[in-house]
């Protein structure tokens, strides 16, 4: 769910706002996902790694303009609560599932 709705999210955001910007965002998506694989800071193991990521996030979070970080703010809210509302769905088809499984068969199944 998240994926495909993070999909739809993308293709209206390079609609609306062009290949570009879509694409600054996803560079401060990977750069963000590749900072939080390397500890976010908190490893000592991959501190360097992790600094010198969390470097180029701060670089090209400088040189966007105020019109940039308006629209990539919006999108990444507008991606958080999507993942949000896609993970409060899976929650209940799951509890759905195992409540079918534990309850016992409607009658009108047992002909």
């Amino acid at each position: 769910d998240i994926r495909a709705m993070g999909a739809l999210l993308g293709q209206i955001v390079k609609e609306h706002h062009g290949q570009e910007i879509f694409e600054k965002i996803e560079e401060l998506r990977g750069l963000s996902k590749k900072w939080r694989e390397a500890g976010a800071g908190r490893n000592p193991d991959s501190a360097e790694e992790a600094d010198s990521t969390f470097e180029e996030l701060t670089k090209v979070c400088a040189n966007l303009t105020n019109e940039e970080i308006l629209v990539i703010a919006r999108a990444f809210n507008f991606f958080l609560s999507i993942a949000n509302a896609a993970e409060g769905h899976h929650r209940i088809r799951r509890l759905n599932m195992a409540t079918r499984e534990e309850a016992p068969p409607d009658r009108y199944d047992s002909w």
